[in-house]
C-alpha cells in the first residue's frame, strides 16, 4: 500500500506549489471525510443487514479499505477546495495541472476498490461484495456531488440519507 502514497504526496507538494500557498488545509479536509465516513458507516450497517458471521467477515476489510482511501479522498477535498475556492485566481495551466490530479486521484482509487473488491469477495459471497460496492460507490457519487455545492457535511448526511433511499426505491 506504500506506493499509492506517492502520488498522494507529490500531489499535495504539487498544489501548494501550484497556487503560491503554504498548504491547503488538511485538518479541515480530513474533518470534512472524518464526519462523511461515520455518516457512511451508519448508511451501510443499515443497508447492508448483515449476518452475525458477514458482520465478522465485513467489517475488518471495510476498515481496511477506508485505512486505504483515506488519504485519497482527503486529497480529493483539497483539489476541490482549490478548484473552487481560488477559481479567479487560478492560471489556465494551474488548472489543468489540478484537474490533472483530480483524473490520477480517481485512477489510483479505482485500483484501490478493485483491489478491496477481491477482498470482498473472500469475506463475503460475490453478490454481497458487489452490493457494497455498488452501495459504496453510489455514497461516494452523492456526497461528491454535495461537496460541488458546498454543503456543510451535516446536511450532505441527511440529503445522502434521502437520496439514496430515492435511488435504490427506483431499482
Amino acid at each position: 500500500m506504500q506506493n499509492l502514497k506517492i502520488p498522494t504526496i507529490a500531489c499535495s507538494l504539487m498544489v501548494a506549489f501550484l497556487t503560491g500557498r503554504a498548504q491547503v488545509d488538511d485538518s479541515s479536509a480530513r474533518t470534512t471525510y472524518n464526519l462523511w465516513k461515520a455518516e457512511q458507516r451508519k448508511v451501510i450497517y443499515l443497508h447492508m443487514q448483515l449476518t452475525e458471521t458477514e458482520r465478522m467477515a465485513f467489517w475488518p476489510v471495510y476498515d481496511d479499505y477506508q485505512q486505504a482511501i483515506e488519504d485519497l479522498e482527503v486529497e480529493y477535498l483539497q483539489i476541490m477546495e482549490l478548484q473552487t475556492g481560488y477559481v479567479g485566481e487560478l492560471k489556465e495551466s494551474d488548472k489543468v495541472m489540478l484537474y490533472d490530479a483530480l483524473l490520477e486521484n480517481d485512477c489510483v482509487l479505482a485500483k484501490v476498490r478493485r483491489s478491496h473488491y477481491k477482498k470482498m469477495r473472500s469475506a463475503l459471497s460475490a453478490s454481497r461484495a458487489t452490493e457494497f460496492m455498488r452501495l459504496d460507490h453510489a455514497l461516494r457519487t452523492l456526497f461528491r456531488l454535495e461537496i460541488q455545492k458546498n454543503t456543510p457535511v451535516l446536511e450532505i448526511s441527511e440529503s445522502m440519507v434521502s437520496q439514496f433511499n430515492r435511488i435504490t426505491s427506483i431499482h
